[in-house]
């Protein structure tokens, strides 16, 4: 494959891999394949936060490598616990 035929992207913490990968030397009939020719999609779920910013992808020898830095920043939620008085108890 050529990086190319290979397309990243990273949107709420899912991470796509989709591409196609094209057979060079197509032949009428294979005994046994391996690895399938044609379009591909792959789907990761990824808890936790990244830094957008700074992903890097690398496609060297056959290998795709995704480097997702975590992300320093905190995520905090405020939860209100309602007060006894609100909630109608006596």
């Amino acid at each position: 494959m050529n990086p190319e035929d290979i397309q990243i992207s990273f949107v709420d913490r899912v991470l796509t891999v989709r591409g196609i990968r094209q057979d060079r030397d197509a032949k009428l009939s294979y005994h046994c394949l391996e690895i399938p020719y044609g379009e591909f999609d792959s789907e990761v779920v990824l808890p936790g936060t990244y830094d957008e910013e700074a992903i890097e992808a690398k496609y060297e020898n056959g290998f795709l490598r995704v480097v997702l830095p975590k992300s320093r920043r905190e995520t905090r939620v405020p939860i209100r616990v309602p007060s006894s008085a609100s909630n109608g108890a006596p």
